[in-house]
Formats: C-alpha cells, structure tokens, sequence
C-alpha cells in the first residue's frame, strides 16, 4: 500500500491570492492520496473541474468511487452521494454569493454610488479530496475548499468524511474515538504537533479539532487555519500513530 501525502493547506497561507490560485492547481494533479485493499475492490476516479463565468471560477479535482462489484457500488454509494452533496452546496454557495455581490456593485454603478469601477477580480471556489483509506470497514476522504471572495486572501474550510461500507454508516469523530480520554488524546496531540519556528500559540486539543481522518496506520487531526495561532501560520495536521492510540481507537 502507498500512500502519497501532500499538505496543501500550507499553500493557502500565502498572502498572494495569485500563488495560492496557481499552487493549488499545480498540486491537483499529484495531491489525491489514495489507499485501498486489495481485496477490497475500489478504483478513485479523478475528475478535473474548470467552471470559468464573468463572475467566478471553480476548479480543483474531485473523486468519486468505483468498483466492478455491484455490491460494493451499493455499499459506497452512500458516500459517492454525499461527495457529490458536499461539492454541489459549496458550488452553489460560491456562484449566488458571486452573482449577489456584482450584481449589487453594478447597479450602484448606474446609479453613481459608486466611485470606482467593478472590480477587477472574480470569486473563486478551489476543492481537492483526498483518499486516506478504502476498505470494508472504512473508507476516509478530506474534501478542502478554498474561497476567495476578496480582500487580501481567501479561507479554506476542511471537510472530512469517514464512512463504513459494511455499516453504511458515517462515522463521528466519537465513533472513530473514545473521546472520554480526552487527557491521553491531547497530551498525544501535544506529543506529534510539530510547531515549526513556534509559529502556534495554542496547543493543540481534542475539542479544538476541525476534521479527522483515518489512515490504514494513524489518524490525522486537522486545524482550520486562526485555530491554533495566526492566519500565516496555515492550518496543521498532526498524525498520530494507531499504536498510540490504543485503548483510545475504536474501530
């Protein structure tokens, strides 16, 4: 099993909106991580988006499940759904808060309002999944949204998914952990946080968390960015091994 990993949140910091846009896209193509048993058959599919319009883009690359057994199509659709929910609302969202905002500053503009011209920028919508883990008993994906709708930078928003084919089920970050041992998952969370430059203030909790993936060896904690210290600082993702975690991980 290889399992490719590629940190894109530390892009999103950037100041720039122009390097983040063109980071973003120059990593869609080597930035699905993908992991799956072997007797557990699931192929990812990677599909490109490019939606350009006078008022917005939206780009990036998605992933759907397939698999050549029709009874593993009915297990995973469940998620298949829920990807395809996920990046259909976010779109959605980004197209009427783009068609809103320019719609309202053209018609100041003809009504002199305004000063200025309309401005000169579109709003912008980057998403990237992520495969961790495709098995029977669980399969985990990261859906991370970039916005730009002005100003100095965007925001990215992190969305995990931890399904369980044989279950049906999506899992809760409590399902996947025995959140009661909350002192044994921070001092661990405290332990693997690697604070580069002491750039974070904050130390990292349990209750702090945005997402939570899982891995075939560690689960992975991931901060939004402003959680942990300042924007510049990007949003951290600490792994924590499977063996730590004894006692602590339920599945």
């Amino acid at each position: 099993m290889i399992i490719f990993k590629v940190n894109i949140w530390h892009f999103v910091f950037m100041e720039s909106k122009t390097f983040v846009r063109s980071a973003l896209f120059s990593l869609t193509s080597v930035a699905i991580i993908a992991s799956c048993t072997p007797s557990y058959n699931i192929v990812p599919v990677f599909n490109k988006i490019d939606i350009s319009d006078t008022d917005y883009e939206i780009g990036g690359t998605t992933i759907r499940l397939e698999s050549s057994s029709d009874v593993i199509l009915r297990q995973i659709k469940p998620l298949n759904d829920r990807l395809v929910l996920l990046r259909d609302t976010l779109s959605e969202a980004l197209v009427n808060g783009a068609h809103a905002y320019f719609s309202s500053y053209d018609s100041a503009l003809k009504r002199h309002e305004v000063e200025f011209p309309r401005p000169n920028f579109k709003f912008e919508l980057y998403l990237t999944d992520t495969l961790y883990v495709a098995s029977e008993k669980i399969i985990s994906t990261m859906t991370i949204a970039y916005f730009y709708t002005g100003g100095a930078h965007g925001h990215t928003e992190f969305y995990a998914l931890n399904y369980a084919p044989d279950k049906s089920r999506f899992y809760t970050i409590h399902d996947i952990l025995d959140t009661t041992q909350q002192n044994r998952i921070n001092k661990l969370l405290k332990d693997y946080f690697v604070n580069e430059s002491d750039c974070f203030t904050i130390a990292p909790t349990i209750d702090k968390v945005t997402a939570v993936n899982v891995t075939s060896k560690s689960v992975l904690f991931t901060f939004a960015h402003y959680i942990l210290g300042p924007y510049y600082c990007g949003a951290p993702t600490i792994e924590v091994p499977l063996i730590e975690l004894k006692g602590i991980y339920k599945l």
